[in-house]
């Protein structure tokens, strides 16, 4: 028996047994089933669209045996390949479901499909509800507050998976259906022009973190604490709970560069920028997320750069974008270990000519004071690296640059994040002797310890070596020190930070 005689058995056995309930209830017998796997043509997934199709729920009014006639009848003819008879039953569905000549059934029908086809990652009916909602808090532009996701998918189970349960991710049943939305020429009325979706979910993505976010997500409850030592299981859960908030922060630059540079999605950028960057930073650092404001800022600043008429505000949030990278560089690994900080050291060191001082001071006071020392501005040292033993003797970038590897005299090769400057999994050990040549012979000697001067000023704090000022009789997080001070502390004249009068219990 050929594979193809063993494929038509398998999709006539598969029907039978979709079927049974129509067969017990006298609705449609074998001969039924037979048709169905000989207009197949040996295409499962046709059989089994055509299967959940007479499954979902339909219209009052008409009887299963009706509904089977026309879907035999739309989908015969000539037609020609594989593509073409699969395209005729997505016809076929969606010409049942949907009613063509309303206007306002269309447009929620093409907003909902562009934003399911335009997601990085697939979202739950929930999430695809806020995000619609939220973007259509913009000039009524969507006015139906996302009510339209529910009526549209809740018909639409024979194409897509995780119509039935609000809270299980939206998936096409088969990458065929995906083609065949975004093919006009294929899908003809039903086609869905991918820019409205990406419109919908920048617009969303950025309103929904200017309005959510907030100071303190997760209620971290001190900053003389690593994260990993105060992570509160149920605050964490909830929060990962929202899940349009989540996708919000990791994916809104992404739908922000696909969209064409206009007045209406720059104001949702400004204001993003201007109150909730900071908390959305927050938010990274907690999920050990911190490259993704190196390329989100990259992203921004691409999409702001497609000004024909370049105003003020532009060149203001131009000029944010490219600080707030610069920030993610040089905090990075510290926002991963101990996220309040961002607010205590982070906003302490920035320069005092950035625009982002400006704007963070006026939100939050600085918790320490310079005496003198303070920089003007950002530091040409942005990420150092801290981790190996002894001498590092060999350095290299991975080819997509995001990775950097290195080879010690300890005997270890590590991998790092290139924007935050954390290790990325456990340090490789196995070797005999020093690391001398990792994927070229970049040699990168990093400074040899050296005591703190600051311990003079305060003798009952330590700086260590990763750059964290603490109270080594418990342990406290007091500051983190930028690598550019960290060596002016070691080395007379001193220029060091002065924090107001050290209390234990501040």
């Amino acid at each position: 028996m050929s594979t193809l005689e063993h494929t038509r058995d398998d999709i006539d056995a598969y029907v039978v047994y979709k079927m049974q309930k129509f067969i017990d209830e006298g609705s449609l017998d074998h001969s039924h089933c037979k048709t169905i796997g000989e207009k197949s043509e040996g295409h499962f997934q046709w059989a089994s669209t055509l299967c959940k199709a007479l499954h979902q729920e339909n219209k009052p009014g008409i009887n299963i045996q009706k509904r089977y006639e026309n879907f035999i009848a739309s989908t015969g003819g000539d037609h020609n390949g594989d593509i073409n008879v699969l395209d005729q039953l997505y016809q076929a569905v969606l010409s049942e479901v949907l009613k063509v000549g309303n206007v306002d059934a269309m447009r929620k029908y093409k907003n909902t499909m562009g934003q399911i086809l335009a997601a990085f990652e697939p979202l739950s009916k929930h999430a695809i509800q806020g995000l619609q909602k939220a973007s259509g808090n913009q000039e009524g532009e969507y006015p139906d507050n996302g009510q339209g996701v529910d009526v549209v998918i809740s018909w639409l189970g024979s194409l897509f998976t995780g119509e039935d349960d609000s809270n299980t991710p939206i998936r096409p049943m088969h990458t065929s259906i995906r083609d065949f939305l975004l093919d006009e020429n294929r899908s003809n009325i039903f086609y869905v022009d991918l820019k409205d979706g990406q419109m919908i979910m920048a617009t969303g993505t950025l309103k929904l973190m200017s309005k959510e976010l907030h100071f303190n997500m997760c209620n971290l409850e001190s900053s003389y604490l690593f994260n990993h030592q105060m992570m509160n299981v149920k605050d964490m859960e909830a929060f990962e709970n929202k899940e349009e908030l989540m996708y919000a922060c990791l994916f809104w630059s992404y739908h922000l560069d696909a969209v064409e540079y206009g007045s209406k999605v720059l104001n949702s950028v400004k204001e993003f920028m201007l109150r909730a960057v900071i908390f959305w930073m927050e938010v990274l650092g907690i999920w050990s997320k911190v490259n993704a404001v190196s390329k989100s800022m990259y992203n921004t600043l691409q999409w702001l750069r497609r000004s024909r008429n370049v105003g003020k505000a532009t060149r203001i949030l131009e000029t944010l974008a490219g600080e707030i990278k610069k920030f993610g560089h040089i905090f990075g690994r510290m926002m991963t270990e101990s996220t309040p900080h961002l607010y205590i050291s982070g906003i302490t060191f920035l320069p005092t000519t950035s625009l982002l001082q400006q704007i963070f001071v006026k939100q939050f006071e600085s918790p320490a004071n310079f005496l003198q020392g303070h920089r003007a501005i950002w530091p040409a040292l942005e990420v150092s690296l801290s981790g190996h033993k002894d001498e590092v003797t060999s350095v290299a970038f991975s080819p997509d640059g995001t990775r950097i590897v290195s080879g010690s005299k300890d005997k270890s090769v590590r991998i790092w994040d290139a924007d935050s400057g954390t290790a990325v999994g456990k340090p490789l050990q196995g070797h005999t002797d020093e690391v001398t040549s990792t994927a070229s012979h970049i040699i990168f000697h990093p400074p040899t310890s050296t005591p703190s001067a600051i311990s003079d000023l305060f003798p009952m704090l330590e700086l260590r070596q990763n750059g964290w000022l603490v109270d080594p009789t418990n342990g406290s997080l007091i500051l983190w020190i930028p690598p550019e001070y960290c060596s002016i502390l070691s080395i007379p004249p001193l220029c060091w930070v002065i924090s107001q009068e050290y209390d234990p219990a501040i």
